[in-house]
């Protein structure tokens, strides 16, 4: 997957919901792909920058410069997931929920 990584970097922005918050939020990356930003996110939450047991992702997107729209890349991602070997992290249907974070 990561063989198709975009020549510069881009933007992309995770929607997710820390452990039970009545409000989503949003965290930003640019990176090559969106498998890199979804790494980051992982990163940040197992060493505790986000402060909650569990976060929910809701959405993955790819900033398209040219429609000035966000790009859908949530079903990469999952892709992405599946061929990591973690029991912290689950599919549910199209959310990812990673379990285990510091808090």
């Amino acid at each position: 997957m990561k063989k198709n990584k975009h020549i510069n970097p881009m933007s992309y922005r995770i929607i997710f919901r820390p452990g039970s918050w009545a409000m989503k939020t949003k965290r930003y990356y640019n990176v090559y792909h969106s498998s890199e930003a979804f790494d980051d996110i992982l990163y940040t939450f197992r060493t505790g920058k986000i402060h909650a047991k569990k976060i929910t992702i809701y959405k993955v997107q790819e900033w398209d410069r040219f429609t000035s729209e966000w790009m859908d890349r949530i079903d990469k991602v999952i892709e992405y997931v599946n061929t990591i070997p973690c029991s912290d992290i689950t599919i549910n249907g199209k959310k990812i929920v990673l379990k285990g974070g510091k808090k």
